[in-house]
């Protein structure tokens, strides 16, 4: 059986978590003083046993930014449902933090803040959209009780 187990920060390897055929239930954004998290609270696929579902919160720590593309009436249609996650340091992905940097050199300052972010993709299922999350860690924890 799955059991929970921290996404580490970028020092440390990333531990892959398998999204596919959870579902996405809330979104949730909080912050201040340039730390910002972002966290989604998921839960596993329906168990055809009876057992109950357990929820979790994944929380993104020192998040630089993110965007969301979703459909929520498609969302809601396809049973909240995440087909797949992925991913890889900034470096391997760099055009939405390429973006970000973009505006904050226009608006503010010349010099960007960290690049050091990990880029996390969680694709909905089709049509439903997007969430793509830069952030320095994570971490997924069982939310007791369940839903």
């Amino acid at each position: 059986m799955w059991k929970p187990r921290p996404l580490m920060g970028l020092s440390e390897a990333f531990v892959e978590v398998d999204l596919h055929d959870w579902s996405l239930h809330e979104i949730v954004v909080r912050g201040g003083d340039f730390m910002h998290e972002v966290l989604l609270r998921v839960g596993e696929p329906e168990r055809a046993s009876g057992q109950a579902v357990r929820e979790y919160w994944m929380t993104f720590r020192e998040v630089r930014g993110f965007r969301m593309d979703i459909d929520l009436i498609s969302k809601q249609l396809c049973s909240d449902a995440i087909a797949s996650e992925d991913h890889a340091p900034v470096e391997d992905a760099p055009d939405f933090v390429d973006e970000l940097d973009q505006r904050f050199r226009a608006q503010l300052s010349p010099e960007v803040p960290s690049r050091e972010h990990l880029r996390i993709y969680i694709r909905l299922c089709p049509p439903s959209g997007s969430i793509e999350v830069l952030a320095k860690s994570a971490s997924m924890s069982e939310i007791e009780g369940g839903p």
